[in-house]
């Protein structure tokens, strides 16, 4: 039996650079493009679901045993996934990480940013909430249930 590898093929350092894949650098975040993509990231989601300041980023930087803590670029708090899908967009283009948040549950710190500052929490907790049934149909739309921080659905 013959097992058949693929491999890409191996480039140079100006092959990698002029692909724009030069791995271990990255562009430098500085302030007028940080006010960039906060101001566009304000434009997609609302300026009052994207927090800023340490005080109000706080509950979302320390994991929920209290063993991970991190200091994010800012917390985006979309409403629909259409926000999540434009949001997505905008953090590939300006190079920013993110690590979402559900309910900041996490055991192994997965939800927690890292200390760069440079990654955005995405937390889902407005995605979770309950529409209304429309007065026509006769269905309810189902969403697991949660019974405290630790009930696994």
């Amino acid at each position: 039996m013959v097992a058949l590898v693929l491999r890409r093929p191996l480039l140079g350092r100006r092959q990698r650079r002029a692909a724009g894949a030069v791995r271990g650098r990255r562009r430098k975040f500085s302030g007028t493009r940080m006010n960039d993509f906060l101001q566009q990231l304000a434009a997609i989601i609302g300026r009052q679901h994207v927090l800023t300041s340490a005080a109000d980023t706080a509950p979302f930087t320390l994991d929920w045993r209290r063993r991970y803590q991190g200091a994010p670029l800012a917390v985006a708090r979309p409403g629909s996934t259409a926000e999540v899908s434009e949001l997505v967009k905008l953090c590939r283009a300006h190079q920013v990480a993110i690590v979402p948040q559900g309910g900041n549950t996490s055991t192994c710190g997965a939800a927690t940013p890292d200390g760069s500052g440079r990654q955005l929490i995405v937390a889902l907790r407005r995605l979770n909430a309950r529409n209304p049934p429309a007065p026509a149909t006769p269905t309810v739309p189902a969403s697991p249930i949660r019974r405290g921080p630790t009930a696994l659905c």
